[in-house]
């Protein structure tokens, strides 16, 4: 499967979290996925190392490790 754009993901991941963030988490290189989600109402959060390994984890996609 192709891998999705970041333009893509974050298109996506607005359609179903409310008050979706992604950012770089301070002193870290590290990044943040957040939102509420619109059909459980609840938080969900995920990291990753880069924002699309934020937003793919948070949208429960799988990630290839580059080999």
């Amino acid at each position: 499967m192709k891998r999705l754009k970041l333009g893509d993901l974050r298109r996506i991941a607005r359609s179903h979290f409310d008050d979706l963030r992604v950012e770089r988490l301070e002193d870290s290189l590290r990044w943040v996925a957040s939102g509420r989600n619109r059909l459980f109402g609840t938080l969900w959060t995920a990291t990753g190392r880069t924002e699309r390994e934020a937003l793919e984890a948070l949208l429960g996609i799988p990630h290839k490790e580059a080999s």
